[in-house]
């Protein structure tokens, strides 16, 4: 019986690539640089998106840009951020089932926050996990997994990882879950199925028939 399920955001829950986009545009311009959208992987963490948008950025660029990415992004309303076909209505109907529902992201925790605050699904989550909640030290995605489970008295047997990326089958294993890829996100050349989910999903309704069976 599955009680908890962790979720990736940014390809899994919301389509957030056209406010990344002029985000990093914003950026960009500001160095005085020219972006490249195809360089952007939405997955990674920020300082590793913006070294493969510019090989040979300076640390004293990236301070800057991650600065301005901040200011910027933070404070734009996530207007063209939207969820996922059939996403609310899963959400709801796992949360209605009893089963605790987490966050596990590369994204910053405000912009996390605040768009699962405008989008009306905060009340879902039990817990949400950032790639900043600690900022102690560096903390991995499968780290976040295994301390949220121990948190909240979870075993890996009874929890799913959903993501769209080889880096969320990758984190939810290692943790020693199960993991439901997503067919819409923003996986690139075959990479999440190559990574070897235990299952992968083409729309969301699928998700709460498939844990109901498990």
């Amino acid at each position: 019986m599955i009680r908890g399920v962790f979720f990736d955001l940014d390809g899994t829950l919301f389509d957030t690539v056209k406010d990344l986009l002029t985000t990093y545009r914003h950026v960009f311009a500001r160095m005085g640089a020219v972006f490249d959208p195809a360089k952007l992987r939405i997955g990674p963490p920020l300082v590793e998106s913006l070294k493969e948008c510019k090989p040979g950025i300076t640390p004293e660029e990236i301070t800057d840009a991650v600065a301005a990415f901040k200011a910027f992004y933070d404070s734009c309303g996530f207007p063209e951020t939207t969820a996922y076909d059939g996403v609310p209505e899963a959400l709801a109907a796992l949360h209605a089932s009893g089963i605790k529902l987490f966050i596990a992201t590369n994204k910053r925790l405000t912009p996390t926050l605040k768009i699962l605050e405008l989008r009306g699904v905060m009340p879902y989550f039990t817990d949400v996990y950032a790639t900043d909640s600690i900022t102690e030290r560096k903390v991995t995605k499968a780290e976040y997994l295994q301390m949220a489970m121990e948190k909240y008295g979870l075993s890996p047997e009874n929890c799913l990882m959903v993501g769209d990326t080889c880096l969320d089958v990758e984190a939810g294993h290692k943790a020693g879950l199960r993991v439901v890829g997503v067919a819409w996100g923003y996986d690139e050349n075959g990479a999440m199925a190559a990574a070897g989910p235990e299952w992968v999903i083409r729309h969301a309704g699928e998700l709460a028939t498939l844990v109901k069976n498990l």
